[in-house]
């Protein structure tokens, strides 16, 4: 790290940290955007062809109504009273049907919409015959067709009616478990994410910090070796950054000159003082004559 400027690691700290945070960011959106392509998935199909099942489902029984009243009642009023509703009973039915002909997807949805197709034929037969009896009427007949044929095609086409719309519901149902999953999947990984870069900050921060005061402490023990005295104490820095340039060029020569200069005055001192002390010549080498003289005076 030393190798590398101070701006230029700085730099390339935070640059790291904000890739990261680009990085979380880009994977929060990326998330987001399949969470609502499924919610646009369950708005634009199923629970389309589920609103038109069940709205179908709710024609069909008024219209089984009507033709349950034509049925039991005694009053041949009723068919020619009931006969605008059910056809636009009958036209409303061929819409929804021809609108949900165009959503279907998947051989299951097909094969139910293919037994819904036959029980609305008999039914549709049924109640056709019921009706023609009673014009004619043909009180026995219109019982006959009631009850061996038009009860069982209707409870047939109300029940595979009821078996589209659950599959719809089903599948509904299965693509929120989807988004849910998704969603839960998406907060795994944007919490995942946040623990990388929190550590990866604090990774980086660490590594900033000791490249930068480890240069600082050494010269702070280099002052204080050379303060008390230890003039043998090498300055020296590893790398090329701005703390390396300032101990190998102006601090270490700083310190060898002063170094050079104490040693040079401390050799001096010991060389001077040592022949003083030990030279033959010397102001120590031996005690004065006139230290061992006798005078006079002394014994007066």
């Amino acid at each position: 790290m030393e190798n590398f400027r101070i701006g230029t690691r700085l730099t390339a700290g935070f640059g790291l940290l904000i890739l990261f945070a680009v990085l979380m960011l880009t994977v929060g959106v990326w998330q987001l955007q399949g969470v609502a392509g499924s919610t646009r998935q369950i708005l634009s199909v199923p629970l389309q062809k589920e609103r038109l099942v069940t709205d179908w489902y709710g024609v069909i029984r008024a219209s089984i109504q009507r033709a349950t009243a034509v049925a039991r009642s005694s009053d041949d009023s009723l068919t020619e009273l009931f006969a605008a509703e059910n056809a636009a009973s009958s036209k409303e039915t061929n819409e929804r049907q021809a609108q949900f002909v165009k959503l279907i997807s998947g051989s299951e949805e097909q094969a139910l919409f293919d037994t819904l197709s036959g029980h609305r034929q008999a039914y549709i037969q049924a109640r056709d015959a019921i009706i023609a009896a009673k014009k004619g009427g043909q009180a026995e007949q219109v019982t006959t067709l009631f009850e061996r044929q038009f009860v069982p095609a209707s409870r047939g086409y109300l029940e595979s009616l009821a078996a589209l719309r659950d599959f719809q519901r089903a599948s509904i149902d299965r693509t929120g478990q989807d988004i849910d999953s998704s969603a839960t999947a998406s907060s795994w990984l944007m919490g995942g994410m946040g623990l990388v870069v929190l550590v990866a900050g604090i990774g980086v921060a660490w590594i900033l910090t000791h490249s930068i005061t480890a240069p600082l402490a050494r010269a702070v023990q280099a002052t204080q070796a050379v303060a008390a005295g230890d003039l043998t104490h090498a300055v020296h820095s590893n790398g090329r950054d701005e703390g390396a340039c300032i101990f190998n060029r102006p601090l270490k020569k700083c310190f060898s000159n002063a170094s050079g200069t104490l040693s040079a005055k401390t050799r001096a001192a010991q060389t001077r003082l040592r022949s003083d002390c030990n030279g033959p010549s010397g102001r120590f080498a031996g005690p004065p004559a006139h230290f061992g003289r006798t005078y006079p005076w002394a014994h007066a």
